[in-house]
């Protein structure tokens, strides 16, 4: 009886100890766990964040590179209509004594516009020129020439360019352009100038640096090479993505097309 008392205490011993106290489990996260879930936040947060930043750069850019097409295509159609800027001042070579608005200069006349970039921004500037020939006082300007164009420098838009949209190059067949003029068309004789969708002429304008001096010594001989063939490119570059608008301006004899290629190079190289 005694011993059979010992071996049943001895077994509920050991079967005690073989026994693991499991503790009852706690309602929060570990500092570990709660390390990693942090973690883990953050960067979804960060990729999320770089998508939709991402998303508006490129909504940006795209805005940005069809508001400069269409800026472009605005001044050729104010060229073609012969709109110039109705401000005091307004002088040619022939009569430099400031007028009071457009109109009331009978030495004068509009001549078009030029486009001249910078880094981040553009000048507008209005060209105005001769009204009457200096071969036969009695005719109009036979040429371009012989208007003696040059810069209405109290006439300067300039306009900066959007979301961050900066000028890469502006090119001729590989070579360097400084600016860009359209100009209405001569029809000699008694016709003198010519406005009409298709008779505006884009000159490309050399020579280095910024300002009015610059278009006033290279447009004479800017216009013996109007309208080339390949247009006028000018590469603008993003200023959120590593992307480039292409802009081409006139070729192919087309002088009032504005095209647009948006490129996924930094300068608008095709790779």
């Amino acid at each position: 009886m005694i011993g059979d008392t010992y071996h049943l205490l001895l077994r509920k011993k050991k079967t005690s100890q073989n026994v693991r106290v499991i503790p009852q489990a706690m309602g929060g996260f570990t500092v570990v766990e709660t390390l990693i879930v942090l973690a883990i936040t953050g960067v979804m947060f960060v990729s999320i964040v770089g998508i939709v930043s991402g998303r508006q750069s490129k909504t940006q850019f795209n805005q940005a590179a069809n508001a400069m097409q269409t800026e472009i295509e605005q001044i050729i159609n104010e060229v073609q209509s012969g709109y110039s800027p109705d401000t005091s001042g307004f002088t040619c070579a022939a009569n430099p004594t400031p007028s009071t608005s457009q109109g009331t200069n009978g030495k004068c006349v509009s001549l078009g516009k030029v486009v001249q970039f910078d880094t981040e921004k553009y000048f507008v500037y209005s060209l105005a020129g001769n009204k009457y020939s200096s071969i036969r006082s009695d005719y109009t300007a036979q040429s371009f020439e012989d208007a003696v164009p040059i810069v209405r420098t109290n006439a300067t838009q300039t306009v900066g360019l959007k979301y961050g949209l900066t000028k890469e190059w502006a090119r001729l067949d590989g070579n360097p352009v400084n600016s860009i003029a359209f100009v209405p068309y001569f029809g000699g004789g008694v016709d003198g100038l010519v406005y009409g969708s298709q008779d505006t002429q884009i000159v490309p304008i050399e020579g280095g640096g910024l300002g009015a001096s610059v278009i006033n010594s290279n447009i004479v001989a800017g216009y013996n090479h109007r309208n080339p063939d390949n247009g006028i490119q000018v590469c603008f570059r993003s200023g959120g993505t590593d992307q480039s608008a292409l802009v081409t301006i006139g070729g192919l004899k087309r002088m009032n097309s504005v095209t647009l290629a948006i490129k996924n190079t930094i300068d608008c190289s095709d790779s």
